[in-house]
């Protein structure tokens, strides 16, 4: 067979080709690498260094931590940051441009679905009655989108206002937050039975059973001075966000009422504190402790060293709690009564003044905050409040806002709506805030649950 000779153009087109083949391989390498390095750059900071922590990131706890921020020098000098395990709804205030669209017509709900609507309905206030709030109160605004940005942290109304207060003075820490022996007479006042006598009226006739309170401030509080704190809130946002390692790294890990510690890869297995609230005080209170279980499937998880904090309980439930603890030989479970004056601080001094700061803003996506819920303060918020005053460092995870649409809790699938007694998109405004004024760390968690624009 004869070949033909090639002749000196077909050769240099074919080097040409073979050059081009090799510059789109290196292209498509680097852009590998970019799209790599993005997806294990989601984590982000506002206002402060950042260091390694184990298991916080896109995909934190896939080792130990490589890639991972945590707060440079001691707690107290950079508390402002702002940790998120995504990076798909980062904050852009240089180009943040206010909504226009956030109220919308309100719908039957059939006929907003059909249009693909999705709108949140205010909540009835208070002594109205429905037929007056359908007639002119009522008002329904849009669902973030996942494309759009969160409000920026810094535009959100500042805590510099003499109607807020975020720390006690020692004075109100020793006579405010726990009931004890020297308090007793002027809190116990407020905490009664079923048939309207009071705790302390119970302890005099005998009733406690052992001694249900500390003696005095001192030991009240000598135990409860911490660290590195983390409040783990039940929010559906720490669905899947593997952040386990992240959490159970700090030396003491908060969580509300019966939260379970599953899965532990995106919640963590360490529970140091219950924060209980009256409902979950009374299920408590005739709970069978003595199995010392962790917090996993058990509907009354006591874990080894637990301390609970109790809430809004009334005296026979504090004291069949403590009694329940004595007689089940659980020595390593302590009790702390806390006093109902830190809730109401929580609401007057706190939720109630910030709302009304956001309410003044006269921006649409903060007044829509405020619409579903009321002025209660949830158990999470009122666990982050008494954690600053007791701790050095305060990592709040797991408040996620108005959250249909994915679960309520992050254990529970099947519950999407929430208890309009709470406002939790105004509490994630005041977090946020909280965390740009370096009071605490806010851990966003998933964004994508996250519906209202704070």
């Amino acid at each position: 067979m004869i070949r033909r000779k090639r002749g000196p153009g077909e050769a240099r087109r074919k080097k040409v080709g073979s050059l081009i083949v090799k510059v789109a391989f290196f292209l498509l390498l680097a852009s590998c690498a970019l799209l790599t390095f993005k997806a294990h750059a989601g984590v982000r900071s506002l206002g402060g260094p950042v260091v390694q922590r184990p298991g916080l990131g896109h995909h934190a706890g896939e080792g130990e931590g490589e890639g991972v921020p945590r707060i440079l020098g001691s707690p107290r000098e950079s508390r402002s940051q702002v940790l998120t395990p995504r990076d798909d709804g980062a904050e852009k205030p240089e180009g943040y441009k206010a909504k226009t669209d956030v109220f919308q017509p309100c719908l039957p709900a059939k006929v907003a679905e059909e249009r693909g609507v999705y709108l949140i309905r205010s909540a009835r206030p208070k002594g109205m009655s429905n037929k007056e709030f359908q007639s002119g109160v009522e008002r329904c605004w849009r669902r973030r989108r996942r494309s759009e940005p969160l409000f920026p942290a810094e535009r959100l109304p500042s805590l510099d206002d003499d109607k807020v207060q975020v720390k006690l003075n020692e004075d109100e820490m020793r006579d405010l937050v726990f009931v004890h022996r020297e308090n007793l007479k002027r809190l116990g006042q407020s905490i009664k039975n079923d048939s309207g006598k009071t705790l302390l009226e119970l302890l005099e006739a005998g009733n406690g059973g052992g001694e249900p309170l500390p003696a005095n401030a001192s030991q009240a509080l000598s135990s409860q001075r911490r660290g590195d704190c983390a409040v783990v809130a039940s929010g559906g946002s720490l669905q899947g966000t593997r952040m386990g390692k992240t959490i159970d790294a700090h030396e003491v890990v908060v969580r509300i009422n019966q939260a379970p510690t599953v899965p532990r890869t995106s919640v963590g297995g360490k529970t140091t504190i219950r924060l209980i609230n009256n409902l979950w005080s009374k299920t408590y209170a005739k709970a069978d402790l003595s199995h010392r279980r962790q917090g996993g499937t058990t509907t009354t998880p006591a874990e080894r060293n637990l301390t609970f904090y109790v809430t809004r309980t009334n005296a026979d439930d504090y004291l069949r709690l403590v009694r329940g603890v004595s007689a089940r030989a659980r020595g390593d479970i302590n009790v702390r009564l806390v006093s109902s004056r830190v809730v109401s601080m929580v609401r007057s001094r706190l939720l109630s003044p910030y709302r009304d700061l956001l309410e003044a803003s006269g921006e649409d996506e903060l007044t829509a905050a405020l619409l579903e819920g009321r002025d209660t303060p949830s158990s999470g918020l009122v666990a982050v409040f008494l954690m600053i005053q007791l701790c050095e460092s305060v990592t709040a995870y797991g408040f996620s806002g108005i959250n249909d649409g994915r679960a309520y809790h992050y254990w529970k699938s099947n519950r999407q709506y929430q208890n309009r007694t709470h406002s939790f998109s105004a509490e994630r405004a005041l977090l946020r805030r909280l965390a740009f004024e370096k009071y605490i760390t806010f851990v966003e968690g998933d964004r994508d649950v996250i519906k209202s624009f704070v």
